[in-house]
């Protein structure tokens, strides 16, 4: 459940972000790898 409601959150942040470029690709990455461990695990 908790997992689920972070992702939309998650997404939103580093999406907006993303309009500064760089800033908003490591953001994507960081975000994207700890959540892919996280459903792993």
């Amino acid at each position: 459940g908790n997992h689920e409601r972070d992702w939309p959150g998650s997404g939103s942040f580093y999406t907006g972000k993303d309009s500064g470029g760089e800033c908003g690709v490591l953001a994507q990455t960081m975000f994207y790898v700890p959540a892919e461990n996280r459903e792993k695990f």
